[in-house]
């Protein structure tokens, strides 16, 4: 007889994210583009709007602490969306590392490159429901932390 908890993890986020710039996710290089602003340009491909939900690492490392105390009682846990019911808008993630950064950085659009993923979210609801999980992190808390991670290994 054996359990199983099956969880799908939702643009999960935190320290020590590749922050390279061609090889990062979109956190880690728009605090790697602010940290090293000027001689870095701010530059998002795409128009801004393409939208995103993000949910700090801590917060899904506790939801799978949970889904694995629930495997004791029933045989299968899940599957669950593991994430934020949060959308967020990429040009407003650049806005709030900017801000975080305390620099006058301007952010430039290009639009002749295409973002690769228009909208990435879902439904986080039915792990509320049934084990009580949900992010606790607020977005901008999380921002600074990955911020102070990235500042402090690139210096």
């Amino acid at each position: 007889d054996f359990s199983v908890a099956i969880a799908r993890y939702i643009g999960i986020y935190g320290s020590n994210q590749d922050y390279g710039l061609q090889t990062g996710s979109v956190i880690p290089v728009f605090s790697h583009r602010a940290i090293k602003y000027p001689s870095v340009d701010f530059t998002i491909w795409g128009d801004g709007k393409e939208t995103r939900s993000y949910c700090y690492i801590d917060d899904a490392v506790q939801c799978t602490k949970m889904m694995i105390e629930k495997m004791k009682d029933v045989q299968i846990v899940g599957p669950y969306n593991v994430g934020s019911n949060d959308i967020v808008k990429i040009k407003e993630i650049a806005q709030k590392i900017v801000a975080i950064s305390g620099k006058d950085v301007k952010i430039e659009f290009d639009t002749s490159k295409k973002a690769k993923i228009l909208s990435q979210w879902c439904d986080c609801s039915c792990v509320f429901e049934e084990i009580g999980w949900q992010a606790t992190t607020s977005f901008d808390d999380g921002l600074e932390i990955v911020y102070n991670d990235i500042e402090r290994r690139i210096k």
